[in-house]
């Protein structure tokens, strides 16, 4: 397992048909798995039209039958030929990582080394040959098995340098958990599945898997469960969670660091998190790679996202730093900060610090992606007058009422589109624990007055307050500020993807 260099173009297409085996569902004609290029599969299929007893043959072509059977697919007719030339739309790929006196990783500190038929890891971090693609669409299936004796750290990675937004599994022999997790910013997100003690006492067989919703586990054949745990920095935890709550949550976390719903595995080990471990074997089956994309960069770098808001967008629970900073380190995206703890959308007589007032320090005219504002809890706190909701096709901001909440949303909204029309408007709500007084009222603004702005004005609305999620009120600092871990764990995620969605539009 001496080290070896490898071409960044290798790193996927190329390199799945040269080192992994590729299976496309078909057989040859002896019965064989034929392991066939998809371009040598195309079907067509002749449907037949009736009109008024008249009947003709209409021929769908070969591209949709594709698309029929791959909904998760994104390519135009010409990428579709592109990616069927280059044989990127196999049904099904199958990697082996360890496999009798097969390995395909090398060590790039401690050591790797093989024992009879068994791959010994001693404070190991390996760079795989050749990348793992898994899918997390709701298409898509994998199913990852290990079988081991010893096995310690977080032994597979999306990434062996990078911190920030990094994937992993592992194991935690102290709190006796098998984990899949992220980190994001300084918060490891640990997915856990309780396991025996005694699991690295003999040699045990891992199988992790996705369905398209849920992740699993089986250790040594068992009915594969999903998560019951989820700890922070294997630490404070959630416990006795919804695995299928708990999946969708991870599968967002996912998406928004990687930037697509597909994690690249390029490492065993993590600088500062090596490898103990002996593996007998290691093997990797997912379902095809339709929609994948090897980024360059995140669909949000270089973006710029300019931030309305007040406690809650500021960080007050969490020294100043909230999802702002996330989202920007994550992504490589900049931001312009505009929040003041306490502040209200709408102008206070008496006050300058409203939203409406701070938005004009904001600079359009050079260039702005997005605009967040926070659906302040404090217009409620502060018995800020409501105001209503014109459906009169009245869209100018010079006729709204700026000392109502209602009037101070549209009139945000509706300057934005008159100082710059291609910058996405977006609102967020705040997720609240039960104890806030006026937590029902905060509601009922949200479903009879800001989904009808967002509609009336076809904003983005980034409803938290609804979302529906793990329990994450002991982590709160308050009845309604977050800390850091909520921050990362409920808002960043879904706010980078519903931006990657709307800036993909």
């Amino acid at each position: 397992m001496s080290k070896k260099t490898i071409s960044a173009a290798a790193k996927i297409a190329a390199s799945l048909l040269a080192s992994c085996v590729l299976l496309c569902g078909c057989t040859n004609d002896n019965g064989n798995g034929g392991g066939k290029k998809s371009d040598e599969i195309k079907n067509s299929e002749e449907i037949t039209a009736s009109d008024g007893g008249n009947s003709s043959s209409v021929q769908k072509s070969d591209y949709q039958l594709f698309i029929e059977a791959h909904p998760d697919y994104e390519g135009d007719e010409s990428q579709w030929e592109k990616d069927m030339a280059d044989g990127k739309l196999m049904d099904s790929y199958e990697y082996n990582i360890v496999s009798g006196k097969s390995v395909s990783f090398f060590a790039e500190s401690g050591l790797a080394t093989k024992d009879g038929d068994q791959a010994v890891l001693s404070g190991a971090v390996c760079t795989l040959e050749v990348p793992v693609v898994l899918p997390v669409t709701p298409y898509s299936t994998w199913e990852m098995t290990v079988v081991t004796k010893g096995i310690s750290g977080q032994f597979f990675n999306s990434s062996r340098t990078k911190e920030n937004g990094r994937i992993y599994f592992g194991y935690n022999s102290g709190n006796s958990v098998l984990y899949l997790g992220v980190k994001i910013g300084d918060t490891f997100f640990n997915y856990c599945w309780s396991v025996a003690a005694d699991l690295n006492e003999k040699e045990r067989k891992l199988t992790y898997s996705f369905d398209g919703t849920r992740y699993l586990l089986s250790v040594d054949d068992e009915t594969p469960r999903t998560f019951d745990t989820l700890n922070f920095n294997q630490g404070a935890k959630l416990t006795d969670i919804d695995g299928t709550t708990a999946s969708k949550e991870l599968t967002e976390k996912i998406k928004a660091v990687s930037g697509q719903a597909y994690v690249t595995m390029e490492s065993v080990g993590a600088n500062n998190f090596a490898v103990n471990a002996r593996i007998k074997s290691w093997s990797v089956k997912t379902s095809g790679l339709y929609a994948y994309n090897e980024l360059a960069a995140h669909p949000l770098a270089g973006k710029k996202i300019f931030q309305l808001g007040s406690s809650i967008s500021y960080g007050a629970g969490s020294n100043g730093v909230s999802f702002v900073e996330q989202i920007a380190s994550l992504t490589a995206s900049s931001y312009v900060k505009e929040t003041v703890s306490g502040t209200t959308l709408a102008v206070v007589d008496g006050r300058t610090n409203s939203y409406v007032e701070r938005y004009g320090n904001f600079d359009f005219s050079k260039g702005c992606d997005v605009l967040l504002i926070q659906l302040s809890t404090n217009d409620f706190t502060q018995d800020i007058t409501v105001g209503s909701v014109k459906n009169d096709g009245d869209l100018r901001s010079a006729t709204k009422n700026k000392k109502t909440l209602c009037g101070a949303i549209e009139y945000l909204i509706a300057a934005t589109r008159e100082n710059s029309p291609e910058t996405v408007v977006a609102f967020y709500t705040c997720p609240v624990k039960n104890s806030w007084a006026l937590k029902d009222t905060y509601g009922e603004f949200i479903e009879d007055q800001m989904k009808t702005i967002a509609s009336k004005y076809d904003i983005l609305l980034i409803d938290l307050f609804n979302l529906k999620t793990l329990d994450y009120s002991s982590q709160m600092t308050d009845s309604i500020h977050p800390n850091i871990v909520v921050y990362g764990g409920v808002f960043t995620p879904n706010m980078i993807n519903a931006f990657t969605a709307a800036l993909k539009k």
